[in-house]
């Protein structure tokens, strides 16, 4: 199954995670989505559910 997670709306946030990216010419909507597999095990925290 494949996972995705949202660009954060927060302008501060999704800046960072374009400069992340490294993506020069991509323009961040509120659309843009990236697969979890993109990001390292340390950059989630689980809630109460594991999730």
């Amino acid at each position: 199954r494949l996972r995705v997670l949202r660009i954060p709306r927060n302008q501060e946030r999704k800046a960072a995670w374009v400069k992340s990216m490294r993506r020069e010419n991509m323009t961040a909507t509120d659309h843009l989505s990236v697969c979890w597999k993109h990001f390292a095990p340390d950059c989630f925290d689980k809630n109460k559910f594991g999730r």
